[in-house]
């Protein structure tokens, strides 16, 4: 799942690993959150870099940097 501002799309997306990056794409993403919303399939992908725990998620014209860091869970 992954949310913006205004919803969330969610699906199965295609990963791909290396020792220095993690990549999950996913093409025609439907919408899931809110329920109401008539359209909104976007292609998505995940790019996140294991060294310096960056990663950017583009999801249709939403597009965002994040700096990563593990849970205190």
């Amino acid at each position: 799942m992954v949310c913006a501002y205004s919803g969330c799309w969610e699906g199965q997306g295609e990963v791909q690993s290396t020792d220095a990056f993690l990549i999950i794409s996913l093409e025609d993403t439907p919408w899931s959150f809110p329920p109401d919303r008539i359209s909104g399939a976007e292609d998505i992908v995940i790019a996140f870099d294991r060294d310096d725990k960056v990663a950017v998620v583009k999801a249709g014209e939403f597009a965002h940097p994040f700096l990563c860091k593990a849970s205190e869970e």
